[in-house]
């Protein structure tokens, strides 16, 4: 399996299931409009704050301008040496949820459709690994 396609009704709970399974990191991005539309559910942060207990790294990349990023903010409050966020503008966002740098959920575009994937694949996961470590240092 290279890469696996998600359905849409399932984009959650597999998200929530290789969250659950970190050990050592997670890194995520989101577009800070978005979640400030349809936020993600209390449980999901829940859990995120779980593993930054349990000493996971958690990094998360908003895409945003400053005022939608400031809104996030205020929402979304863990304070941990082991939880980082990072603002970044909305040019060159990429859905991407990262998992001790082996297990991948991203999304692609496809003909208009907004499509989520999950793969183990080390070749894809190290190109889109370098894209939210490049991310990451370029704040706004």
């Amino acid at each position: 399996m290279k890469i696996k396609r998600i359905d849409s009704s399932k984009v959650l709970i597999t998200a929530m299931r290789i969250v659950k399974g970190a050990k050592k990191s997670i890194k995520a991005t989101m577009l800070a409009k978005e979640e400030a539309q349809n936020p993600l559910p209390k449980e999901y942060f829940l859990l995120l704050k779980k593993k930054v207990r349990s000493s996971v790294q958690v990094e998360r990349i908003g895409f945003g301008s400053k005022s939608e990023i400031r809104k996030i903010m205020k929402v979304v409050e863990i304070k941990s040496k082991y939880y980082a966020f990072h603002s970044a503008p909305k040019s060159g966002y990429r859905r991407m949820l990262l998992v001790d740098g082996s297990k991948l959920m991203f999304a692609k575009t496809v003909n208009g459709k907004r499509c989520f994937y999950f793969t183990e694949d080390p070749e894809k996961i190290r190109v889109l690994n370098t894209f939210f470590d490049k991310t990451s240092r370029r704040n706004i």
